[in-house]
């Protein structure tokens, strides 16, 4: 829910390091931001279900080299295509993967070293980021795996299986 801003704002009466304090302070539960009139919000996501799908797919595609892959290959020809969102983009938060940088590469990804061995069961990551306009400044302290991001009614198993299975 938006809290309004109790300032006076245009006049000089706040100056933007007092407006940013402002903002700073009331973010978690919401603020109006007294520059733009804008919710300025801090938002929980979890690292759920498809994304945890997205990743293990991104994995599997760019290989043992970590290669460059487009979302839209990512999900591409598999039975747990549907299983799967575009959420996956999220997932750089965690420092699981990476955006490919430049002005003619949106929608390029691959899996970093971290992401690769989240997936193969070697280490856990927070199950919730916080974000600020769109820039981490939180995590959860509950760690999670692979698998439990996945959940019980999948099977990781058939997940990893190869690409044959896919076909």
């Amino acid at each position: 829910m938006k809290r309004r801003l109790p300032l006076p704002i245009g006049n000089g009466a706040v100056t933007l390091d007092e407006a940013r304090r402002v903002v700073e302070a009331g973010a978690v539960d919401g603020i109006e931001c007294p520059c733009c009139g804008r919710l300025a919000k801090v938002y929980r996501r979890k690292l759920h279900r498809e994304m945890a799908i997205f990743l293990c797919l991104l994995v599997r595609r760019a290989g043992p080299e970590r290669a460059w892959v487009h979302v839209r290959d990512v999900l591409k020809g598999t039975r747990t295509a549907q299983k799967a969102s575009t959420d996956g983009a999220y997932l750089v938060h965690w420092s699981l993967i990476e955006a490919k940088p430049g002005e003619h590469s949106a929608g390029m990804y691959r899996p970093t070293a971290m992401g690769a061995s989240f997936v193969e069961g070697g280490l856990k990551v927070s199950s919730h980021v916080h974000l600020f306009n769109n820039e981490p400044v939180g995590f959860s302290e509950t760690l999670v795996s692979i698998r439990d991001a996945l959940g019980s009614k999948f099977d990781y198993d058939e997940l990893m299986r190869g690409w044959a299975d896919e076909s």
